[in-house]
């Protein structure tokens, strides 16, 4: 570029409405990029949309030819920021008029600087807005975040207009990159290749005002992933299903099980004892008003075991039998350091047992364990396990516990699970493409499943746990740790309710469809910043600096097993 203009950012920008949005932005769920795959530290899309605007536009004071008094460039600044704060609001994300106005503001900029008339390209822009893509993509520089990770900035980039680049060292990052920016555009308006779609178009509104439009965007590729991620569901079900039975309720009618309560457990100190003592912070397991339910152990010495019965009630609930110091047995009263809990698991001595069943509901209802229900569970073989070790991490709290391998994190029938669906996404491939889609098309449908294969490894592990407030399974990911949970939620992802398989395909369909795709492609790369080839052509550097090795928890065995 020549003639080099001050910018908007270097004189003024509207901060107050950019930390409003920015500060809703975590509480974003249904249709936000963040849920295709869980990433550490993502920027605020409200945040990096403002400033890469607000880094391209030039601030009026540099340009006295159009504005030449400081009234007029106060007026054409508001004007700016009213579009800057029109433009952070989340559901102006696909405003597509906002958005070619935004674009039309950056192209202008760079034509200024490239010393053309900006008066002149207003009007040819105002015409197009295709000519203003065209022109963006043929004159102005890409934008290069070399630290892309969760990938916000390429993404706002690739909104605006720009051609986005992105790369990153760790494989997870550049998996979701190429998911946002690469891999929309390139099926930008295509029809659903599924047998069940309508040829015709999408239905839109509901009622009277229910429609049939031309499939437009993304959202054919979204009702790809909806149709060929149900098709994982009933295959997988008629694989494994019978490892995810019902369970019978006191009525004598049976309901499908949300999720089994499991609780850790390791030998007794008091040799007098014996009896496998349960680690529990809470035996409540419904705190929800008028649902409340607890568990009740009971010690049978002659067989030195505990079963369990659910309470329907909240009174006598017993005291937590594990804190940050130690534990205690509920059979005969013996406390024990955390040390001992350590070493027991250490050594291989640490088990589950099942305290509850949750069932669905409205309210869910709680039943007691059944031994068949048991034996079920220890029933699954799983064909695979990651064998991958865990690396040392001051946040992987279970690595004190003996958990040092990643396979160890899971349940048999949850791996049992993961591996399933895994392994049918190389069916999906082959089904794809005899239904008519080409390879490229089949490997990008098979992308965003693995990614919905990755959510359910969050939910669907050793790490996450029961929510007994809201009674729903909370993810592992809650924070930026790995921490021990000693009562583990198991979903069952053949159910309709909390963290289920469908539910997995659908937060994945529904981001896939607020993906931009009208837009110039974008370009992502595994590389390291030091000696990357993507910076020779001088692209605008915009990124957010890099945390070496502050987390380690980005490995996901299972986004790779199938590809």
């Amino acid at each position: 570029m020549t003639n080099y203009r001050k910018k908007l950012i270097e004189v003024n920008i509207p901060l107050q409405a950019i930390n409003v949005e920015s500060a809703k932005d975590a509480s974003l769920t249904h249709g936000h990029p963040s849920t295709l795959h869980r990433y550490w530290a993502r920027r605020p899309l409200a945040a990096c949309r403002a400033v890469i605007f607000a880094s391209m536009v030039d601030d009026p004071s540099e340009c006295k030819d159009e504005f030449p008094t400081e009234s007029d460039q106060e007026a054409e600044r508001n004007r700016l920021h009213k579009i800057i704060k029109r433009l952070v609001i989340w559901q102006n994300s696909n405003n597509e008029a906002l958005l070619a106005a935004a674009r039309r503001e950056i192209a202008i900029s760079v034509a200024r600087n490239n010393g053309e008339d900006p008066i002149v390209c207003r009007e040819q822009f105002k015409k197009d807005p295709d000519a203003v893509l065209k022109y963006l993509h043929d004159h102005c520089p890409a934008v290069y975040d070399p630290f892309c990770g969760g990938g916000s900035i390429p993404l706002e980039a690739q909104r605006l207009g720009l051609r986005a680049r992105a790369s990153d060292l760790n494989p997870l990052p550049v998996l979701l990159n190429k998911a946002m920016i690469e891999l929309p555009p390139k099926f930008h308006n295509q029809k659903p290749i599924n047998p069940d779609a309508d040829p015709m178009g999408m239905f839109t509104g509901t009622g009277r005002s229910r429609t049939r439009a031309p499939w437009r965007g993304t959202a054919g590729l979204a009702a790809d992933i909806r149709y060929y991620g149900a098709w994982m569901r009933e295959e997988a079900h008629r694989r494994i299903g019978h490892l995810y039975p019902k369970a019978q309720l006191s009525d004598g009618t049976s309901a499908t099980v949300v999720a089994w309560l499991w609780a850790r457990t390791i030998p007794c100190s008091n040799p007098a004892c014996g009896l496998q003592m349960p680690l529990m912070r809470t035996f409540q397991i419904s705190k929800k008003k008028g649902n409340e339910h607890w568990v009740k152990p009971v010690v049978d010495r002659k067989s030195n075991t505990i079963s369990w019965v659910v309470q329907n009630h909240s009174e006598g609930v017993p005291n937590p039998t594990v804190s940050r110091t130690g534990a205690y047995c509920c059979g005969c009263g013996t406390a024990v350091k955390l040390d001992y809990v350590r070493e027991q698991a250490r050594a291989g001595k640490m088990g589950e047992t099942l305290i509850a069943i949750v069932t669905e509901g409205k309210p869910k209802m709680f039943v007691s364990p059944t031994d068949a229900h048991i034996q079920v569970a220890l029933s699954a073989r799983p064909p695979w396990r990651p064998r991958q070790i865990i690396q040392e991490n001051p946040k992987v709290s279970g690595l004190i516990y003996g958990m040092t391998h990643w396979h160890q994190m899971f349940t048999e029938r949850q791996l049992t699970a993961l591996t399933t669906f895994s392994d049918l996404l190389s069916e999906v491939r082959e089904s794809i493409i005899r239904d008519q889609g080409d390879n490229v098309y089949a490997d990008a449908v098979c992308t965003y499943l693995s990614l919905a294969i990755g959510r359910t490894a969050e939910t669907g592990c050793k790490a996450a746990w029961w929510e007994n407030s809201a009674t729903f399974i909370a993810p592992a990911f809650t924070r930026q740790a790995l921490q021990m949970t000693w009562v583990l939620a198991e979903a069952n992802p053949f159910s309709t309710s909390t963290q289920n398989w469908m539910a997995q395909v659908e937060w994945i369909a529904k981001a896939v469809e607020n993906l931009p795709s009208s837009v110039n492609s974008g370009e992502v790369h595994q590389a390291d910043v030091t000696t990357t080839i993507y910076a020779v052509d001088s692209p605008l550097i915009i990124t957010d600096p890099p945390y070496y090795n502050n987390t380690g928890l980005t490995q996901n065995p299972f986004l790779w097993k199938g590809f």
